[in-house]
């Protein structure tokens, strides 16, 4: 009985609960919308229409086109493994290792066509473009990643990561603002950021790992969690979240055949205003 118990406090330890990650996210979520909001006009003030315009292009056809990068597999994280925390590495590694495949197909295709394509007119550097995909890239992909942390109930650490992630990109674009950075500049700052991000993220991840497996043990088998595996139960959930990135974000690009940069910074900060004010009953 007493080994029962203990069993059930240690899983308690490594599970969502809904007041505890709601509160943790919506605060975080609070701030980092404000904390956003205040970059984006320091970058509105910090580098031409144009290109404030040529940036919201290219970073939305980059996080619609590495959509791919989660498959689904968020929804799965989230719905079984709680029921085999001894499989908590195999379900890290196989993530990593469907997103590190579809990147290896999706990246030459990203870069060399249509982000090419859509910005070819633009009066904006080719290796600022790419720091711009690099940086949705990362962010595309760290999704999986968050979710495996609040699955495991560590939605605390989710939001330190929002919050700190926001608050050092004001501060790097402040900086910039006040030394008259480029637009380069300001795309190596994000870039730069979201890579460190990323490598937190999944530093965390396998920081859990070690102690769920401390405490319950390895998995030897994980034959649920292989790669193909994951992937064929993730497709249906996938095609409801393309979906949803694909409403959210394909309007620019339409306007980018249609417009000039300078029309598409217009529309882009008013809509920012518009989901700020409703981003926060969707973190959830």
């Amino acid at each position: 009985m007493l080994r029962s118990t203990e069993l059930k406090k240690i899983n308690s330890d490594f599970s969502p609960s809904l007041f505890r990650d709601s509160r943790n996210l919506i605060s975080a979520e609070c701030l980092a919308i404000v904390i956003a909001l205040a970059s984006q006009v320091v970058l509105t003030r910090s580098i031409s229409q144009e290109e404030y315009g040529a940036w919201i292009i290219i970073f939305d056809l980059s996080m619609v086109s590495f959509m791919f990068l989660d498959p689904g597999i968020s929804t799965i994280v989230g719905r079984e493994i709680q029921d085999e925390l001894q499989s908590v590495r195999k379900v890290l590694t196989s993530t990593l290792i469907i997103q590190l495949t579809i990147s290896l197909a999706l990246l030459p295709f990203v870069v060399l066509i249509p982000l090419d394509l859509l910005t070819n007119g633009y009066n904006i550097p080719d290796v600022t473009s790419l720091l711009l995909c690099g940086a949705a890239f990362m962010f595309c992909f760290s999704s999986s990643h968050k979710a495996f942390l609040r699955t495991l109930g560590r939605s605390d650490i989710e939001a330190k990561i929002r919050v700190l992630d926001r608050l050092t990109l004001f501060v790097g674009y402040v900086f910039l603002w006040r030394t008259g950075g480029s637009v380069y500049d300001f795309s190596l700052t994000i870039f730069v950021i979201q890579a460190v991000t990323l490598s937190v993220i999944i530093f965390n991840c396998f920081s859990i790992c070690k102690k769920i497996e401390d405490s319950f043990g390895k998995s030897q088998s994980g034959a649920n969690f292989n790669p193909v595996s994951m992937i064929k139960r993730a497709l249906p959930f996938f095609l409801f979240m393309a979906m949803m990135q694909v409403a959210d974000r394909t309007d620019k690009i339409f306007l980018a055949l249609s417009v000039s940069p300078e029309d598409i910074a217009t529309y882009g900060v008013s809509l920012l205003v518009f989901f700020a004010g409703i981003s926060v009953t969707r973190i959830l």
